[in-house]
């Protein structure tokens, strides 16, 4: 978007000098970026449902080296902050 400093990507490499990333489509993808993200340093929303323990344990590990925040509903907070 312009003007506002907020970018949409496919790329993963993207995550490189990001402030905070936002995770919300699926929970295979969502495994992926959270570990990206320990490895690059970069805050985590995971915004998304539906994970298997063993994808949930793996998003638990990554809180060991990056803040992560796991809310699968964020409707309310935006409801909130609007």
């Amino acid at each position: 978007m312009s003007g506002t400093g907020v970018s949409f990507t496919g790329s993963i490499e993207a995550l490189k000098g990001c402030d905070v990333a936002i995770e919300f489509s699926n929970p295979e993808s969502s495994v992926t970026v959270a570990e990206k993200c320990a490895e690059l340093g970069v805050p985590l929303l995971v915004a998304t449902t539906g994970h298997s323990p063993e994808q949930a344990q793996r998003i638990e590990a990554v809180t060991q080296k990056v803040a992560v925040a796991v809310a699968p509903n964020t409707s309310l907070g935006a409801a909130i902050l609007a």
